[in-house]
This record gives C-alpha cells, sequence and structure tokens, in this order.
C-alpha cells in the first residue's frame, strides 16, 4: 500500500503497509457472492528466481520460513480484479515494482493456483495510480459491475490478498472523501476496513458487490485508508498512458530541492515489454530534466564555485587517506571532512572502512599483504567479497539472519570518467532475493580501492546510477601504497586519473617522484627506503588553467608503515583575501619564514623533529620568483639525526627537489633568506642552454628520450659546446668587424629555434608510435600488423635527417611523420564503420530539448552542436600532438536524444574515445522518420581529434 504523500520519483511508488482496524458496521456477505467476489479477484505475483547466486555462511534455514512461503514459487505483491472482458485492474504502484525487477513480468493468479501472464496494458493513469489490462489466456471470470454513486457511511468491503495469503473480505464503512492533494482532481474515498500488505490494488465494494474504488493506500498519521472511486477508471481516455505529478528533486550533497511537473502520456495498447520500456523512457527523460534544471539552480552555487571553497581549494590539511564528500551544509557554504569509519580487519594488514556521508555509502578497501596484482582489479567478486566483510549484508529466515559472504561477479561492469578525469569502475551486484542490486563506484587505489556504495531496489537502479555519477564529482580521496604496489598502479595505465598519467617513478638505488610540477627525491645519505616503504600523495582540488583541477597537493616519503621518519613537499597556492584568516596567516608565515618555516629543526613530537623549508617558485621573468605559489619541503628525523646530521639535513632537501612549475600573476623579488630551487645543470652550459630548457620546463614537457633514445638536455649540452668552439673560431676572424659578437649571436639563435622547433615535435613522434600497439589492440585488430609504406617511409626519413648536423630538416621530418602517424590510423579505423560497439553506455548529462522536426530520412540527422570538439581535447594529448579519429555507434530516440554510445573504431588512445563520447552528448540530432512518424534509430559518426594551427 502507498502512503498518501507526494512522491519524488516516479519509480518510487511502495506498497507501505496498511494497519488492520475494526469496521464500524459489518455488512454481512453471503457465502455465493463471496465464491463471486473469490472469481473476479486475483493475486498480483513476480515468479521468484530459481536460482540464488547469493553465497553465505552457512545453509539457509528454511524450515524457519511457514510452508506456503517456502514452497511457493511466486512471490505476492498485490492485488487486481476483473472488471470486464478480459479487462483487469489494479494500482499503478503494484504493477510498477515488476518494471526491471529481477523476478521479471508481474502476472495474475487465481484462486485455484493458476497463473496468467498479462497480455496488453490498455490504461495507465500515474497521477491517479491505476493501470488497466488483459491477460493472456483469459480465465473469462464474470467481472464485477460498479457503482459511481456511493454514499458516506454506506458499509463498504475491502477485497484483497492480504499478507500474501490469500483473498479475504474485510468490512467496513464509507466514512468520508478527502480530495485529491495535488490539485482536487477528484475526491479519494476515505473507508474504515480494514487492510494489510498487498490489499494495494483491489476492489472496494459496497453492500451490493459493486465496484466503487481501486483500493490505494493509507493516511500516514491514522488508521483509515483510501480508494481511488472506479468512476476515475472508466472515465479515463482510451489508449492512453498518462502522466500528471510534481516532484521534489534533491541531491544529497546539495541543500534543499526543486518542485518539477511531470505532464506526459504515450500511446496504449502496448505489451509489458513495450509498455515497461515506454514507461522507463518518460521516466527517465524527465528525471534527467528535472535533475538539470534543479543542477541549473545552482549553477552559480555549486562547488567549486559557491561559498567557503577556499578552504577545499587552498588548504590541502582537509583531505585525507579514507574517502569523504564535499557537501554543501546549511548556510550554504561548501566543505568536507573524513566521516567517522567502522573499519573491519583483515588478515595481512589490510581493512575494510565504511561510513555514510550525506546518506551516501563511502568505502575503504586497504588489500592484505601489500598486495600488487593486477588481477584483483579485474575481478568484481574479489572486491565484494572483501567489502561484505564490513557491509554485514543479512538474510531474515524466519527469526534467524543469516551473513551474506559472496554475491558472485557483476552483474555490470562499465567504466565512468568523471569530470576531473578520475577512471571509476561502475559495478552492479545483484540481490535476487531482496529484488535489489549493489552499485558501486569504485576508485582503484595503489593498495586497494575507495568506493561510493549504494543499495537500491530494481526498479530504481537507472536513477540512482545517474545519482552516483554525480556524487563521484564530490568525492576526495588521498593515495597510499608501499613503493612496490604504486609501481605497479603507475603501470596500470587504464585505471589511472588524468592527474597520474604522467607522474613516473623512479626505483632504486635512488628513489624519485617527477609529475609535469615537480620532481622529488630521497637522497640515501637521508634514510634509506625499499619497495616496503611507503608513499602518499595528498591529492586534492585547486585552481589552475582553464579552471578547477584535481591534482598532487602533497608528497610525502616514509622509511616504513611507523610513519616517523619521513620526506615531504607540499604545493601551497596563495589563498585570496576572501579566504579564512588562519589559510592567510599560514601562507604568510612561510613567505616571512617565520617559525616554523625558518629552516631550523624543531621538535614535534616525543620521538620526532622536524625541519621545514620554503622554496620559492621561479617567476616568469629570470630572477623573479611567484608571487602566488611557494612549496615546502620537510623532513620528519628521530632525535639522532637532528642532533648529528643539522647541516646535512637543511642541504638534502633542497637537493631532493626540482621544480618544473612556474607561477602566474605577478612576479616579485626573491628575499635574501629564499632558498630558490631551479633546475642545476653542470657549469659548462650557458645560459642560453638553461633558457631553452627552462621553456620546456614552463611549457610541462618532461625531460624523456626521442625516437633516438637522446634526451633534451643532452641534445642542449652538445650543441651548446659546438656553439662555444664555434665561437672561439668566430672572434679571431670577425676581430676587424665593428660589431664581431653578432655573427655569434644569431649562430646561437639559429641552432637555439632549431633545437626548439625539433624538440616540440619529438615527443609527439615518440607518443604517436607508441600508440600503435593500443590502436590496434582496441581495434582487435592483429598484433603484428605492419605499418604501412608511408610510415615506414617517413620513419625512414627521419632517421636518415636525425644523422645529420641539427638544422631545420630535423622538425620538418619529425612533422612529416607525426602526420603519417595519424593518417594511417585514422584511415584504418574509418574502415570500421558498420561495425556494431562492443558495448554502449549510458547518457550521463540530461537529454536536451526534443527536436522540433525529424531528419525525414531513416537516419537521424546532426542538429547543432553546443560545445566546441577542442573544448573536449585531452590537454596533455594536444601538447603532444597525438590526433586520432573515433568512430562512434551511437543510439538516438524519437525525441532527437543521444541515449547510448559506444567506441565502433578506437583512435587507441583511451582518453581520445572518452573524450568523444563526452563531447557527443554535447550535440542535438534529429530523429529518424518512417512513413512520417519519429522513431528511435542507431546511427554512425566520426569524431577526428586533429591540430589547427
Amino acid at each position: 500500500m502507498k502512503h498518501f504523500l507526494h512522491e519524488t520519483a516516479l519509480l518510487l511508488l511502495l506498497t507501505c503497509p496498511l494497519l488492520a482496524i475494526s469496521a464500524a458496521a459489518p455488512a454481512a456477505v453471503t457465502p455465493e457472492r463471496q465464491q463471486l467476489i473469490r472469481a473476479a479477484t486475483f493475486e498480483v505475483v513476480l515468479k521468484k528466481p530459481e536460482h540464488d547466486t547469493v553465497s553465505y555462511e552457512k545453509p539457509l534455514p528454511l524450515e524457519l520460513l511457514p510452508y506456503v512461503e517456502r514452497t511457493d514459487a511466486y512471490r505476492s505483491i498485490g492485488t487486481a480484479f476483473a472488471l470486464g472482458h478480459n479487462t483487469y485492474v489494479t494500482a499503478g504502484h503494484v504493477i510498477l515494482v515488476g518494471i526491471n525487477s529481477q523476478y521479471g513480468a508481474p502476472a495474475l493468479r487465481s484462486s485455484d493456483g493458476k497463473v496468467y501472464a498479462i497480455d496488453h496494458i490498455l490504461k495507465f493513469s500515474a497521477h491517479e495510480d491505476f493501470v488497466v489490462f488483459s491477460l493472456a489466456g483469459d480465465p473469462a471470470p464474470p467481472g464485477f459491475e460498479s457503482s459511481r454513486t456511493p454514499k458516506i457511511d454506506d458499509p463498504v468491503h475491502a477485497v484483497g490478498n492480504a499478507l500474501g495469503d490469500g483473498v479475504v473480505v474485510r468490512d467496513g464503512l464509507f466514512t468520508s472523501e478527502t480530495p485529491e492533494e495535488q490539485d482536487n482532481r477528484w475526491k479519494w474515498i476515505r473507508f474504515s476496513a480494514a487492510a494489510s500488505p498487498g490489499n494495494s490494488g483491489g476492489p472496494l465494494l459496497d453492500q451490493d458487490g459493486k465496484v466503487i474504488g481501486v483500493v490505494i493506500g493509507k493516511s500516514p498519521n491514522e488508521n483509515l485508508n483510501y480508494a481511488l472511486p472506479i468512476g476515475r477508471v472508466l472515465d479515463a481516455p482510451e489508449s492512453k498512458a498518462s502522466f500528471d505529478q510534481r516532484v521534489l528533486t534533491t541531491l544529497p550533497f546539495l541543500q534543499g530541492g526543486k518542485t518539477y511537473t511531470i505532464k506526459d502520456e504515450f500511446h496504449l495498447p502496448l505489451s509489458w515489454p513495450e509498455f515497461s520500456r515506454a514507461y522507463q523512457d518518460v521516466s527517465a527523460r524527465h528525471h534527467d530534466q528535472a535533475r538539470a534544471e534543479f543542477l541549473q539552480a545552482h549553477a552559480d552555487t555549486m562547488f567549486p564555485r559557491g561559498r567557503g571553497t577556499e578552504s577545499l581549494l587552498f588548504d590541502t590539511n582537509v583531505n585525507q587517506l579514507n574517502p569523504w564528500l564535499v557537501t554543501q551544509q546549511p548556510d550554504d557554504s561548501w566543505s568536507g571532512s573524513a566521516p567517522a569509519y567502522s573499519s573491519v580487519d583483515l588478515a595481512g594488514d589490510g581493512s575494510v572502512g565504511v561510513a555514510s556521508s550525506a546518506d551516501v555509502g563511502l568505502l575503504h578497501l586497504v588489500r592484505p599483504n601489500h598486495a600488487a596484482d593486477d588481477a584483483f582489479y579485474q575481478d568484481s567478486r574479489a572486491f565484494m567479497d572483501l567489502a561484505l566483510r564490513a557491509l554485514n549484508i543479512r538474510r531474515s529466515v524466519g527469526a534467524d539472519q543469516v551473513k551474506v559472504t559472496s554475491l558472485g561477479p557483476a552483474v555490470s561492469d562499465t567504466e565512468y570518467v568523471d569530470h576531473y578525469g578520475r577512471r571509476w569502475q561502475v559495478r552492479v551486484w545483484a540481490l535476487p532475493y531482496a529484488d535489489e542490486y549493489i552499485l558501486g563506484l569504485l576508485l582503484p587505489t595503489p593498495d586497494g580501492y575507495g568506493a561510493i556504495l549504494e543499495n537500491v531496489s530494481s526498479g530504481g537502479l537507472r536513477e540512482m546510477k545517474q545519482q552516483a555519477l554525480l556524487i563521484a564529482d564530490q568525492f576526495e580521496l588521498s593515495y597510499q601504497g608501499t613503493l612496490r604496489q604504486w609501481q605497479a598502479f603507475l603501470a596500470r595505465q587504464s585505471t589511472l586519473p588524468t592527474a597520474l598519467k604522467g607522474v613516473h617513478l623512479a626505483g632504486a638505488p635512488l628513489w624519485s617522484l617527477r609529475s609535469r610540477r615537480f620532481q622529488i627525491q630521497v637522497p640515501t645519505r637521508l634514510f634509506a627506503i625499499d619497495q616496503d616503504s611507503l608513499l602518499v600523495l595528498t591529492m586534492g582540488f585547486m585552481n589552475d588553467t582553464p579552471g578547477v583541477v584535481w591534482d598532487i597537493g602533497d608528497v610525502w616519503w616514509y622509511r616504513d608503515t611507523h610513519k616517523e621518519t619521513a620526506l615531504g613537499l607540499l604545493r601551497r597556492p596563495k589563498p585570496p583575501e576572501s579566504a579564512r584568516l588562519e589559510l592567510r596567516n599560514a601562507w604568510s608565515d612561510m613567505q616571512r619564514r617565520r617559525t616554523p618555516f625558518d629552516g631550523s629543526i624543531d621538535r614535534v613530537g616525543p620521538k620526532s623533529y622536524a625541519l621545514f623549508k620554503v622554496l620559492d617558485v621561479p617567476g616568469k621573468t629570470a630572477g623573479a620568483i611567484s608571487s602566488v605559489l611557494q612549496y615546502c619541503v620537510t623532513v620528519l628525523v628521530d632525535r639522532d639525526a637532528a642532533i648529528q646530521y643539522p647541516d646535512d639535513l637543511s642541504s638534502s632537501i633542497i637537493d631532493a627537489v626540482r621544480l618544473y612549475e612556474r607561477g602566474v600573476g605577478e612576479d616579485a623579488k626573491p628575499a635574501l633568506s629564499a632558498a630558490t630551487n631551479e633546475p642545476s645543470d653542470d657549469a659548462a652550459i650557458s645560459i642560453e642552454s638553461k633558457q631553452v630548457l627552462q621553456w620546456f620546463a614552463e611549457h610541462g614537457f618532461p625531460d624523456e628520450k626521442d625516437i633516438r633514445g637522446r634526451l633534451l638536455s643532452e641534445d642542449v649540452h652538445d650543441y651548446l659546446e659546438i656553439l662555444k668552439s664555434d665561437a672561439g673560431k668566430a672572434a679571431k676572424t670577425a676581430a676587424k668587424s665593428s660589431d664581431p659578437a653578432l655573427p655569434v649571436a644569431a649562430e646561437v639563435r639559429r641552432r637555439s629555434l632549431s633545437l626548439l622547433a625539433y624538440w616540440s615535435l619529438a615527443w609527439s613522434v615518440t607518443h604517436n608510435r607508441d600508440l600503435w600497439g593500443p590502436f590496434l589492440q582496441h581495434n582487435h585488430l592483429p598484433a603484428d600488423t605492419p605499418h604501412n609504406k608511408g610510415v615506414v617511409a617517413a620513419e625512414s626519413l627521419l632517421a636518415t635527417t636525425l644523422a645529420q648536423p641539427l638544422g631545420s630538416e630535423w622538425s620538418k621530418s619529425a612533422a612529416t611523420l607525426v602526420n603519417t602517424y595519424s593518417d594511417e590510423r585514422n584511415a584504418m579505423v574509418k574502415q570500421m564503420s558498420g561495425v556494431q560497439p562492443a558495448a554502449f553506455r549510458a547518457r550521463v548529462s540530461p537529454c536536451p530539448q526534443a527536436a522540433t522536426h525529424g531528419s525525414g530520412g531513416k537516419v537521424a540527422g546532426m542538429g547543432e552542436v553546443h560545445s566546441p570538439l577542442t573544448e573536449y581535447y585531452p590537454t596533455d594529448l594536444r601538447k603532444y600532438q597525438v590526433q586520432g579519429t573515433v568512430v562512434l555507434g551511437l543510439r538516438i530516440d524519437a525525441t532527437g536524444c543521444m541515449t547510448e554510445a559506444g567506441v565502433v573504431g578506437s583512435s587507441g588512445s583511451e582518453a581520445l574515445d572518452d573524450s568523444a563520447l563526452r563531447w557527443v552528448e554535447t550535440a542535438s540530432f534529429f530523429p529518424a522518420e518512417r512513413d512520417g512518424t519519429v522513431v528511435a534509430s542507431e546511427k554512425q559518426l566520426a569524431v577526428n581529434f586533429h591540430m589547427v594551427d
């Protein structure tokens, strides 16, 4: 039975229990009429799953269940009744339980135990909560006559499958009428006859046995029950499903809600599968639109724009190893902190912790024994088996509660990339006995997982998944693991977030970590580490061009799991004036080198001593420093090291760090006490070589090897040595010149420009070359597929050119090879047209406004593109000129909404493929037409990422 409250979603119409109450004036029912009532009244049932995929701690004690319950192959969910020739009625919320149910389609069961499948849905009203349908193999019972004119205080009979134990008739009175709560479009019949779980959808009869209403629900605050007048069913338009409701849209991380009006319809009759799909289409479309309007209403106050975000963008101290959510507080400010976790220890120093934040389930899994194997991250069963240790899911069997130990493999396992480039595993596990699912968004970490977990009814899975994808953008955690785990994690490129794609971890004897912003290594004279030592990256949201990103804030190397000896690097941007006073004071203390940032060794614990050294970030001009960004390197040591090696500690931590990042904003003059950290080179390399290296560092290019196996720094050193030699010769021969330095300066400039031109393309060559293997793999082509003749010739030309002295031909040949690599892949991927995608993924963003007309053809047409493709071109790939074409397969519904998309032909780059899938959601389409009617269809679209001058 449903309570009379405003529903918040079409799929959340619940069968809520009714309390039995005594009738005020019993009305007798003769045995003959009782037989007629039973013949025309049916149970609404779902077939129980025949196979249980769940494992338990012990055999289920089914003997504790009543005999009928443990032997019945069906689950009773409500009541229906006959109203005429092959015409049956029940409550709308009863029939909707069967949508997407793991039990299958709803059916009717008669008093003699025969089960009849639903044939067609004839009428449906979501707001009036009724459905009219026909049966396959109609048993043709005598249908109830109807009466439209019941009177208050008349005796009534509530008929239904009370408590699932069979159809019973209970007496009471028609006590009053209650206006329909939305717009007073009708009046509910309120009655005092007892009704229980299972009565929903049953007939309410008058004393003559005529049906006067459909039993719907109960008042939440009193023991009176409600029925829809039968006239509303009889007078409803034929062949139509209608929706006219107001719903409240909310999101767990946002304050408040927004009312949304659903007004829609579709044509009937439809078979049950067709009705189920049509209903879900309407539900999904309006849920998406309601959610989009709600988010749009909060657009100016959403994180990271809203009030209070400075604490999250400028203070990494709020970050913790356990997952947490960024949520809006009652005063509309944004903040976040790790909720209280309930943890279960696993053998081998592993653990599983669970918590709830804003009614969202969070989980943190640390793998036992510092495991680092890849197989675990592909094994959905292995993850859930460990998670269940803390989730403590139990199945009620009579008076017993039996613990669930395994759900088996996930029934769905897909991938989602959030707006910050984090790659989530989206997995769904079935709980068939409860007709529910467990939905998990899992974020792989070096030592396990951080996760969002939600329990959801089968019918609500789609909407919960869409909500969870929005919650993912509010999710925060930091990464920890042993160095062995980190090496495996960084090699697992398919699960890495964008922030860690360019991070390199170098191993023994000198461990170092390099990102696009910095490099930090652990000097062996400081302390020794090995593969069992810990590395922690404190991740966080931060401002960066062109907006807020999720990136590394702090780095901590720990000698061991005790975390008493460590080397850390802290990145601190200047907080705005609107930030909290303590944030601004902390920045000022660093800038002015106040304690503890004065470079002295201070005691910070019973056994621990720390030294903090602030590093100025180079500014945009030579000799200046950034006024808006600082780094602080620190070391934690024991008492003996602090006393014995104070000077060595200071020099060690300065030498341990190289900064590649350059501050934006106004430059400042360096303080006299400032410690600078420019990348130091051999003294023999001239200032020109430093400027060349600085240009690449400022643009985020790592010092990686080119196709010859050479480093940029090696080329710079070699050619500057040649320049020095040439300069000496030029000085002797140009003694009579009025400006003998001029030819030397011109040659320096020419050589520098040649180096810049070539090395701007050198990494493009290697990145495009290395894409060949993934390209073949993603497109299921043989791994030994050879390059075409054009690529072979271009590779040979570049090799020949690089063997000659440096000149403009180096860059020209490199550019030719980059384009040839790209042209080869583009030509091959376009040959994939006509192939079906291996898998489709559902649309994430709301559908655009419905198209005003069709395409005029059998295939949907392309409409307006609301965002340029360049906005979705991954920054690193553009920098390295990685180009490619992605062929997409699209499913476009009758409104022109692209509902699903999949990759037909891969570019070879997962980042480009994902960008194409996200970009295509910004486009609108004109639906296909058949016989003048718009229809759903499939379409293929080639998306070409290419460099534009």
